[in-house]
């Protein structure tokens, strides 16, 4: 009987350190410039970039062990947002605009990777590479919401689950195609009651919410991600309703980042969907899930490990 492992670990934000110590905790060691483990291969959920301080590190630490088949990498929502900042549009700027807050989102990544540079290129080449999704068929992975009919309209735009260059463009026209990436990579969201706000982690002003979409089953307000005061004598049952179109009821096990949750605890085992993303990036903690699959069988939730994002 043949035994496989599979560590699949959140959001790193250019925290390496964390990253580094996460995977000794877990029982790797150092190989190369990456790390290996022997019936072990680690599974990234993506947003290896911006944010935070060691942002060549991460990515040479995850290239090499995906490019020696020790990881396997998918897409985040700031991956694909660095392709898109550097693609320029046929009629001037570029998909994702050099404004202020797109700037100050993306500096800790720019000023590891100057914009133009033959380092960014490099490190734009490897985004183009990584896949929207990962199905393994005895689990999932994917950046923030597993949406059928989202990716099947993707599928004439990929290659192995991967864009082609082409797709950055149809995103920009932000019609049907964009609307599918962003709930793959951003989460789905739904429009907030007429008086009711909320200012996101970079200050912007918020009238829409993301859906929680894995948190559906336990009802309003847990199911939206704002403080739940802001909705507090809101009937929210219609939007409850439109939202359950993205609730998971598959059976196999799906990883997922992107909602920087906060203080851990270990989820139920009788879930089919976890978040991973417990806000490295703010102080928080990088958390990893070892899942255990024996000749092809259904995968078993057997661990987690978590370390801080400072020593």
């Amino acid at each position: 009987m043949t035994h496989r492992y599979f560590d699949i670990v959140g959001d790193i934000h250019g925290h390496a350190d964390a990253l580094e110590r996460l995977l000794e905790q877990m029982g790797y060691q150092p190989h190369g410039r990456g790390y290996r483990q022997d019936g072990h291969q680690l599974l990234l959920v993506g947003d290896l970039i911006d944010r935070g301080p060691q942002q060549r590190r991460v990515l040479e630490l995850v290239r090499a062990m995906r490019d020696g088949g020790d990881a396997v990498v998918v897409m985040g929502n700031h991956e694909f947002n660095a392709l898109c900042f550097a693609k320029p549009k046929a009629g001037g700027g570029f998909v994702r605009p050099h404004n202020d807050v797109n700037r100050h989102q993306h500096e800790a990544f720019l000023a590891a990777f100057p914009f133009g540079s033959a380092a960014h290129a490099e490190a734009l080449d490897f985004f183009r590479t990584l896949p929207l999704w990962l199905d393994t068929g005895a689990l999932r992975v994917i950046h923030a919401c597993w949406h059928q009919p989202s990716m099947q309209l993707l599928e004439p735009w990929l290659t192995s689950e991967r864009l082609n260059d082409d797709v950055l463009l149809a995103y920009g026209e932000k019609g049907l195609i964009y609307d599918a990436i962003e709930v793959l990579l951003k989460g789905p969201e739904t429009q907030l009651p007429a008086d009711v706000f909320f200012e996101d982690k970079d200050g912007k002003r918020r009238t829409r919410a993301r859906i929680n979409w894995w948190k559906l089953a336990k009802g309003s307000p847990g199911a939206f991600a704002v403080p739940p005061a802001l909705l507090h004598g809101h009937d929210m049952s219609e939007v409850l309703t439109a939202a359950a179109e993205f609730e998971y009821h598959d059976d196999v096990p799906l990883f997922f980042g992107h909602y920087w949750q906060r203080h851990f605890r270990e989820p139920e085992t009788h879930a089919h969907a976890w978040c991973l993303d417990y806000s490295v990036a703010a102080g928080g903690q990088l958390v990893g899930a070892t899942v255990e699959v024996t000749d092809g069988g259904p995968a078993r939730l057997v661990g987690w490990n978590r370390v801080p994002a400072f020593v």
